[in-house]
């Protein structure tokens, strides 16, 4: 971690002295040399790492080092900021001799407190020298980070699943057999036992699926909200739309009562702390009864003594020996060839698990680390950190050897990986982590450095690797991924949060506040921020309203904040006071309605990361963000968005989210946003399209209410269509013109996600780009059958149909989409036949038909498609849907069921 920040920290005076000449001029000489012995400080700290573990006074050092590093940081943005602010004031007031005199006070100060941090490293590395630390050069560190990545990084399957089978059969059957007398199951034990995994298993279960009607998967946690917990049913039950956000209790369990009233369904309660929890949902659940079911997982079982539950308590095992060095090797080994899996590799192996007792964590944590060890010394010496621990004494409480295991997984982290996991901690308990959200906050941190750039990468690339070496070490447990294999959203484990929230708190890197769960108001830091003074971030994890002052009245003075992160209400006054006390801020993050920004928030100019949701108004003076990445006012409810002029001052943006009701009294301006890499949500008639010909780094592209070809080609001859850098387009015509072909996507080789809405001319052989994975055609207007020219795509993945097609008959033939996995037919309302030959479709899982009114059944050949897993028929005829289902006594449809049964989920809406 120290090494991190070093590097960081050197690097950003490196880029400073280059880009911002005009701040630092007066105190180049120092800068430039503060440079070189930071420099000369890394050298040591391979090795200093290397010996932190079990030596005091080595983590002494280490702390001192990182405190340096959080100094110089301090001491040249403080000088920065207070030259800005000392050139803006003058400016036009004073002469430039006068501004220039205005100066003196600050860089005698900062050329102080630079000597005196250059005596501060003298003095600790004479320190690591007398204690024995080697200089060791970091040149290569990088580059095997790398090759590591490049090499050995295969996609694995995200659930390592072993010896579950029989506990997932049992309480399958308790769960949909008709002879059981319980309304739910308790799957109880301690962290890492492997009980979310459990549920997880039974909740995706073919027979479950099929059995209820309903289901929802409920995240429980320390924090709570009894009202979200309500919504989040309804919105998986039926869902619901986010205008339910603003119901009260009342109506809430008033509406999932009507929903559930009569209806078979199964609640999971993930991770249950607290019987208040149970005392409030299980009134809104309607016929909880032998028919209708609850999981619950929790670590206290005994906290579910209620009337009202009859439970059975199944607790995971430990696994067997065997179980066990199957799920090993399949982290661990998957990566090596025979030849290097020797039976001195199996012995050493068995020997370390033998250490786990059978824990599931434990041994995915084992197992992440030494997947990354290529050498049978590297295996010894984790089999010696692991064995100093334990004869410590350390890991004699029941959760002890999963925690060791797991702080041994910490400490194993390259340094460029440690601030990246510990950031993870901003995110409340059981948060679904979206890549690319996370990855624009490591770069606007600083984490990402330029040095680690190879050829045409980019920092976002850098980044994205970074977070699949933690999901290869299992350190992160991925979620989703996308049809091309890259994470989309992934989780930590509650231990391993727990984890990183008490080494981010020892290292004065985070503090996480969150309320208590039935109390509004009631104020708590999380485990391992009681001693931290001085914290870089901050993150709020309140599910009630709790106003934020009083952290903000106690750390006024502290203006060493670079973090701040609400994921709950965030009263616009507290947003002022934020903007006007920490001046230092890079990072800003408000996961709550705000309806306008505050002016002060131009005062921020080394602000580089900015996400609001759903946000009404922005003000002028963010056009003095001089060094913003990522401008984020994404929203999720159609709100009107009042945008003025001056996103071209923001020179350095990479990537621009706003609203889709996005409105400007001008034309807003774009030629100078040279870096700019993502551009979301745009309407042709509120921009100036011109300027699309400056940006020759695009790779996602949104325009919608494009109302004439001019504008059209304006954006199809942007740079990035030229160049081959797009990689995801998204556009919406009106209904007065029609895209004559596909040709200017033709070029776009790069281009995996394409969305088109609006008329086509034609759909011709050649142009559509032959490296799609997702396609969506709305409103085309096709008059000849899509899929001849759309079956050819040789890595087309998901295909929607959206009113795109105006024949009346669509044929899949022999050997076409050869890789499609899902398939929505929506609104195709001439279409009656539909036909599907043998050897098409070959590994479709997921088929929607949505209101395709005349189409008269389903084609024959789906029944020779064994991949189907799911199929949904929307808003069809119900003469249709008679006929996917089992036929009923009375005699009536089914006709279709031979082509459907194998099908393991088959729903009718």
């Amino acid at each position: 971690m120290a090494e991190a920040l070093i590097v960081s920290v050197a690097e950003r005076l490196g880029s400073l002295l280059s880009e911002q000449v005009s701040f630092l001029c007066d105190v180049k000489e120092q800068v430039v040399d503060l440079q070189v012995e930071l420099n000369e400080l890394k050298s040591f700290l391979k090795d200093v790492d290397a010996k932190q573990e079990g030596n005091e006074v080595v983590r002494t050092y280490i702390s001192e080092i990182r405190e340096l590093a959080y100094d110089v940081e301090d001491v040249i943005d403080d000088y920065m900021y207070n030259v800005a602010n000392g050139i803006s004031s003058e400016r036009n007031l004073v002469s430039g001799y006068s501004c220039l005199l205005c100066r003196i006070p600050e860089t005698y100060h900062v050329g102080k407190e630079i000597e005196a941090i250059q005596k501060r490293i003298q003095k600790i590395t004479t320190k690591l020298v007398n204690h024995g630390v080697r200089r060791i050069a970091g040149a290569d560190a990088l580059n095997f980070r790398q090759q590591q990545v490049r090499e050995t990084f295969p996609y694995v399957n995200d659930e390592l699943v072993i010896g579950l089978e029989q506990d997932v059969n049992h309480l399958v059957e308790q769960l949909t057999g008709k002879d059981n007398c319980h309304n739910a199951v308790c799957i109880t034990g301690m962290g890492g036992s492997g009980k979310t995994t459990l549920a997880r298993q039974i909740y995706n279960h073919p027979p479950v699926k099929e059995h209820f009607e309903y289901r929802a998967w409920i995240s429980i946690s320390q924090q709570w909200d009894v009202d979200h917990l309500l919504l989040e049913i309804l919105r998986q039950t039926c869902g619901l739309l986010t205008s339910s956000e603003r119901w009260s209790r009342k109506k809430l369990m008033a509406e999932l009562r009507i929903v559930l009233e009569q209806r078979l369904f199964l609640v999971v309660l993930d991770d249950v702390w607290d019987i208040e929890v149970l005392e409030r949902i299980l009134p809104a659940l309607p016929c909880l009864n032998n028919t209708s079911k609850l999981v619950i997982t929790t670590r206290k079982g005994e906290l579910l003594q209620l009337p009202d539950l009859s439970y059975i308590m199944h607790e995971p095992r430990h696994l067997t020996e065997h179980e066990g060095w199957k799920l090993f090797k399949k982290i661990a080994l998957c990566h090596r060839r025979t030849s290097q899996t020797s039976s001195n590799f199996e012995t050493l192996g068995k020997k370390m698990l033998n250490k786990c007792d059978g824990l599931p964590l434990a041994i995915v944590a084992l197992a992440g680390i030494l997947k990354m060890k290529d050498t049978f010394e590297q295996w010894l010496a984790v089999d010696r950190a692991f064995s100093a621990r334990l004869m410590e004494g350390r890991g004699t409480n029941q959760y002890g050897k999963v925690e060791e295991m797991l702080a041994l997984s910490f400490h194993d982290l390259p340094y460029y990986l440690k601030p990246c996991f510990l950031y993870l901690g901003v995110f409340p308990e059981d948060h679904e982590i979206k890549r690319g959200n996370l990855v624009r906050m490591w770069i606007a941190e600083g984490f990402i450095s330029y040095q680690q750039l190879n050829g045409q990468e980019t920092l976002e690339d850098v980044a994205e690797q970074h977070l699949d070496e933690l999901s290869q070490r299992c350190v992160i447990q991925v979620a989703n991924r996308s049809l091309r294999g890259r994470i989309r959203t992934f989780r930590l484990h509650d231990l391993i949060r727990d984890l990183c929230l008490k080494k981010a708190g020892e290292q004065n890197f985070l503090v996480v506040a969150s309320t208590e769960s039935a109390t509004a108001g009631s104020f708590q830091w999380t485990t391992g921020a009681e001693g931290v003074t001085k914290p870089r971030r901050v993150s709020f994890h309140h599910q009630l309203q709790y106003n934020s002052s009083s952290f903000i009245a106690r750390k006024k003075k502290n203006s060493r904040l670079r973090t701040f992160i609400s994921f709950g209400h965030c009263p616009i006054s507290d947003l002022r006071v934020v903007c006007e006390n920490f001046m230092l801020l890079r990072v800003i993050q408000i996961d709550s309605d705000v309806q306008y920004l505050p002016a002060q928030i131009g005062k921020l100019m080394f602000l580089r990361y900015l996400k609001i949701k759903n946000i009404g108004f922005m003000p002028p003076s963010v056009g003095n963000l001089h060094n913003l990445l990522t401008l984020d006012f994404s929203d999720d409810e159609n709100l009107h968005f009042v945008l003025p002029n001056v996103i071209w001052k923001l020179e350095q943006l990479r990537h621009l989210y706003l609203p889709i009701k996005t409105y400007c009294d001008e034309q807003v301006e774009l030629h100078t946003l040279k870096h700019l890499q993502t551009l979301w949500g745009i309407s042709a008639n509120t921009w100036k399209l011109e300027d699309l010909a400056s940006l020759s780094n695009l790779q996602k592209l949104r325009i919608t209410d494009i109302l004439s070809k001019t504008q059209l080609d304006l954006i199809t001859g942007c740079p990035s269509f030229r160049l081959g850098r797009l990689c995801r387009l998204h556009l919406q015509w009106g209904s007065g013109f029609e895209l004559p072909s596909m040709g200017p996507f033709s070029q776009c080789n790069s281009l995996s996600r394409l969305h088109l809405d609006g008329k086509l001319g034609q759909m011709l052989s050649g142009q559509v780009p032959w490296n799609l994975t997702e396609l969506f055609l709305g409103g085309s207007e096709l008059t000849q059958d899509p899929m001849q020219v759309l079956g050819n795509l040789p890595n087309l993945k998901r295909l929607t149909l959206n009113d795109a097609y105006n024949g009346d008959a669509l044929s899949c033939n022999e050997y076409s989409f050869p890789q499609l996995i899902e398939l929505r037919l929506q609104f195709l309302y001439f279409v009656v036949e539909w036909q599907v030959e043998t050897g098409s479709l070959p590994q479709l899982k997921i088929l929607t038909i949505t209101s395709c009114k005349r189409m008269r059944s389903l084609p024959e050949g789906l029944k020779h498609i064994t991949t189907i897993h799911k199929l949904e028929i929307v808003n069809m005829p119900v003469k249709f849907s008679r006929r996917v289902l089992p036929k009923p006594d009375e005699g009536l449809g089914g006709e279709d069921y031979e082509i459907t049964q194998h099908i393991p989920e088959v729903q009718v809406f």
